[in-house]
């Protein structure tokens, strides 16, 4: 799934999906002037915590979102 914050033209893309690893989940961050990163997370609740984290911070520095594919 991914996820899209948008703020002055500029946007970030966060894409959730299993693991390449075969085991776990993936958090892959794409932002602006920055090199990708991905966060492996072992437990689907460990995922998630880290989504609401980065949701919270992302609003809290002006960003637009989140707006989903489906949205």
């Amino acid at each position: 799934m991914f996820y899209f914050f948008k703020r002055e033209g500029a946007t970030v893309t966060c894409e959730m999906r299993p693991s390449a690893r075969g085991t776990g989940f993936d958090i892959i961050l794409m932002q602006p002037g920055q090199p990708v990163v991905i966060e492996h997370f072992t437990t689907s609740d460990a995922v998630h915590k880290r989504w609401q984290q980065l949701q919270e911070r992302f609003k809290g520095e002006g960003w637009w979102g989140p707006a989903g594919t489906h949205d």
